[in-house]
């Protein structure tokens, strides 16, 4: 049966009526200024979450984690997405946007892992248009193509580069063009 706290608290569900404070700045919800601060008593004007700590050392140190708990395989990976209304009155895109880390391998105790971000286009799905993978290499995409390509070789345009500079283009097409303005 549920247990009841002085008319207020019920297990299994809880309504608070004004703000919450959990060990003075373990957990704060502000229900004036409808601000969560996690860390913090006093979470910072502009933003809905404020999030404060350090776990760890160096350039390890993490004040938030998030962790994709799905079952082993490549591309999983803990992220943000970010959205914003788009259409009157109040039409949302719920992942305009996103960043997250991927495990590039489905090899069980493999780490390697890739930092990649991706935009919707108007119309479309959102998806990945830059990417830094775990050997340092940078990758950029524009429909689904690779446009260029930055790795301990060089920069590539339209390919992985060979060379320190290597610029690639559909037969027919420019490859370099130079211009002076003025």
């Amino acid at each position: 049966d549920a247990l009841t706290v002085a008319g207020l608290v019920t297990a299994g569900s809880a309504t608070i009526t004004g703000d919450l404070t959990v060990d003075t700045n373990v957990l704060k919800v502000d229900t004036t200024l409808n601000r969560v601060g996690i860390g913090t008593a006093s979470p910072i004007a502009g933003s809905s979450l404020d999030v404060r700590g350090a776990v760890g050392t160096g350039t390890d140190i993490q004040s938030l984690t998030l962790i994709d708990t799905s079952a082993l395989a490549i591309n999983n990976g803990g992220g943000l997405s970010f959205g914003y209304v788009f259409e009157s009155p109040s039409t949302v895109i719920g992942r305009a946007g996103y960043i997250k880390t991927i495990k590039e391998n489905a090899t069980d105790g493999n780490y390697a892992s890739a930092m990649v971000f991706g935009v919707t286009a108007n119309g479309a799905s959102t998806a990945e248009r830059y990417r830094i993978g775990s050997d340092g290499t940078s990758t950029w995409s524009v429909a689904g193509t690779t446009a260029m390509t930055l790795n301990s070789t060089g920069l590539g345009i339209g390919a992985s580069p060979s060379y320190k500079l290597e610029v690639v283009a559909p037969a027919g097409d420019n490859i370099v063009s130079l211009f002076r303005s003025g």
